[in-house]
């Protein structure tokens, strides 16, 4: 019989402690008006049960009308729950002047130390600029 996997929330908060953002061709990215692509280096802070800091590079697609979309992979190094270590989270979203929503997951076999084995999922709305963001990440163990 196989064991039972008991799923969890972490209920966090974020905040930016640092965004550099460049078009693909190095132009600094509030320099280049309408359609374009960018790389964004990031650090975030993580306050609750998630506590840490995370370092995410995203790919962005910005459109004539200021939306677009993004990926990108961020490395979360802290504790989850009491348990420390580190996890990579994928990042899928898109943007428009107002908001931003995305999906966020643990890369499968991302975790370390007492993080091995995480498996995890969050959805992110955010709809203005404010000191940091909730985050609630539903994870389970293998």
């Amino acid at each position: 019989m196989q064991a039972s996997v008991t799923t969890m929330q972490a209920n966090a908060a974020f905040s930016v402690k640092s965004w550099a953002e460049k078009t693909w061709d190095g132009k600094p990215h509030t320099e280049v008006a309408g359609a374009k692509l960018t790389r964004a280096e990031i650090t975030y802070a993580y306050q609750g049960d998630i506590e840490g800091e995370g370092t995410v590079q995203y790919l962005m697609d910005y459109h004539e009308d200021g939306t677009g979309q993004y990926v990108g992979l961020e490395r979360v190094v802290g504790s989850l729950g009491g348990r420390s270590g580190s996890f990579v989270l994928q990042h899928l979203g898109a943007f428009d002047a107002q908001s931003v929503k995305a999906s966020l997951s643990v890369v499968p076999g991302s975790g370390t130390g007492e993080l091995r084995g995480l498996r995890g999922r969050a959805e992110v709305h955010i709809f203005s600029h404010q000191e940091s963001y909730p985050l609630t990440l539903e994870y389970e163990f293998d």
